[in-house]
């Protein structure tokens, strides 16, 4: 019955990403002490990693309400308010093979309304290229969240695109995400293709001296996730359709462990198993021996990776990856 030893308690358990024991020994300390300004800042700590943010604003106000001066609800104010701060965010992906490259460039802003819903504007090119020419896909489009709690909470995305000689037109995804108690789930459903119109046609707008085919494909997706402590299993799975009459399957399995050695350095392993396939039913037969429309009949892969990372201040740390892997692949024989 200990009140700063359930507090210091709730901290080491939040610290470690143990939420469910910290947010019972919090909620413990505040029932016997409803004015204990550090359990609720704890509380409101828990929420905010758990992405309830107006659920930890309302601790936060508490906290300061109770001690105007106190340092850590002082610090996740400030944590709260570059959350739902106005933002610019950019990411450069590229790759590069013996067959050609690929590079995506992506910037979003977005800014908050409110605490729960966040507005954005998303803009992208898309390019793959091989030594003789290259085609590429601009991208503009809108973006809006809104999570009310961090049990449940929905992005609907739209991005209008021109590639090739193809009209414009408009990918749209819609996803629901949440949290509970160390469970995390998602499903969502997105027609798009546009950058699939570009990969599947090896980068050429004009193959065989035809317009390349735009490639719509309609996606149902969904993942669930379950964390304890150290440990997470993932799994994810897709099922997509194509509007030559193809479908596509993807089943992803994901298990890795944080093991500590010291106070700063850890060492995470991760297996890996996926398993995908097309149906390879095709409404337009000749699009099934178009060499370089679609890359394999399935594919099963198992990987095992090891993330070694050092902490070497609150701000900085350094880390690397290894991964080792099998796939096992059944290509398509062109007659």
């Amino acid at each position: 019955k200990n009140v700063d030893a359930l507090v210091g308690r709730g901290d080491a358990e939040s610290f470690s990403g143990d939420y469910r024991h910290a947010r019972t020994d919090y909620q413990a300390a505040l029932a016997m002490q409803p004015d204990d300004t550090d359990a609720v800042v704890g509380l409101a700590t828990v929420d905010y990693w758990l992405g309830d943010l107006p659920a930890a604003i309302a601790l936060d106000k508490r906290a300061l309400a109770l001690d105007s001066g106190d340092s850590d609800a002082t610090d996740l104010q400030r944590e709260l308010s570059v959350k739902t701060a106005p933002s610019i965010t950019s990411t450069l992906t590229t790759s590069h093979s013996s067959d050609g490259s690929t590079f995506d460039f992506r910037l979003a802003e977005s800014f908050f309304t409110t605490p729960t819903t966040a507005l954005g504007v998303i803009e992208e090119l898309y390019r793959i290229s091989d030594s003789q020419s290259f085609v590429e896909t601009k991208r503009f489009g809108l973006e809006a969240t809104v999570q009310p709690t961090s049990r449940l909470g929905a992005t609907v995305s739209l991005l209008g695109s021109h590639y090739g000689g193809a009209p414009s037109v408009t990918d749209s995804v819609v996803t629901l995400f949440g949290a509970d108690d160390g469970l995390s789930y998602g499903a969502g459903y997105s027609v798009g293709g546009v950058d699939g119109s570009v990969a599947a046609n090896g980068g050429q707008t004009s193959p065989n001296g035809f317009w390349s085919p735009l490639v719509r494909i309609s996606t149902l997706f969904g993942n669930v996730g379950y964390t304890d402590r150290a440990d997470t299993l993932s799994i994810s799975a897709q099922t997509a359709g194509y509007n030559d009459g193809n479908r596509y399957h993807e089943v992803t399995f994901d298990l890795s462990r944080v093991l500590r050695v010291g106070s700063a350095t850890t060492v995470t392993p991760d297996i890996g198993l996926r398993n995908a396939s097309f149906s390879e039913g095709y409404s337009n037969p000749p699009q099934g021996v178009s060499p370089g429309y679609y890359n394999y009949y399935s594919q099963r892969d198992i990987t095992l990776s090891m993330t070694a990372n050092r902490q070497l201040s609150d701000r900085f740390a350094v880390g690397v990856v290894g991964t080792l892997g099998e796939r096992n692949t059944v290509v398509p024989v062109y007659f």
